[in-house]
């Protein structure tokens, strides 16, 4: 079962919908067929490896995120992916970040349908109303989680020339990748630095001997 306390992933989870269906508010949720299976399409456009989400299976995200709400801990899966949604935007819309054909497509997308209020599960739900736009979020980091982990890295590094007062022609992409790499480097010498030994000594049964 999906912590709903946690900002935890929730794809591959098997839901058991018999575990937590009688709360009456879940009975108010219509999943359209024709939504569920917009949703699913979407899914799968967006990584190619995702499971089918069938109306038991939001449904009883729905409840674990309602029991969650009632017994007075935050749901904080669905603020969570929210903040990566805008962190997607941000990055598509970033002049300095390029982005090849297919991942601009998939980002542009998955936006469109977080920005449309009447999807799944409609946006003006209170609680839930994110949940599904939460889901997709969480299937597609599945493929794009490490170039935004990438373009957030660029943009605190960005950030920091600027703070610095550094010209704008020091704080571009190819930059923000020669010093990394410099660090990289630097950190593999201090590893083979650390893994010599300077001096050899042997045990004389009283101490050691350096020699």
């Amino acid at each position: 079962m999906i912590p709903f306390t946690e900002p935890r992933s929730c794809t591959g989870i098997d839901f058991d919908a018999a575990t937590l269906s009688s709360d009456p508010r879940i009975g108010q949720i219509a999943l359209a067929p024709s939504a569920l299976r917009e949703f699913n399409a979407l899914a799968h456009a967006l990584y190619e490896h995702a499971d089918d989400f069938d109306s038991a299976r939001i449904t009883t995200a729905v409840a674990m995120a309602l029991h969650a709400a009632r017994s007075g801990r935050s749901v904080r899966f669905i603020p969570a992916r929210m903040a990566r949604a805008q962190a997607l935007r941000d990055m598509a819309a970033d002049a300095d970040w390029s982005l090849d054909a297919a991942t601009r497509a998939g980002i542009d997308d998955l936006l469109a349908y977080v920005d449309r209020a009447d999807d799944l599960i409609p946006d003006g739900i209170p609680l839930i109303g994110l949940l599904d736009d939460a889901i997709l979020v969480d299937v597609a980091l599945n493929r794009l989680r490490d170039e935004l982990d990438d373009y957030l890295d660029f943009r605190r590094y960005r950030d920091g020339r600027i703070a610095a007062g550094a010209p704008a022609e020091s704080r571009r992409r190819d930059d923000w990748l020669a010093a990394r790499g410099e660090e990289l480097r630097y950190t593999l010498q201090r590893r083979r630095v650390d893994a010599r030994h300077y001096a050899h000594w042997e045990w004389s049964g009283r101490g050691f001997r350096v020699t």
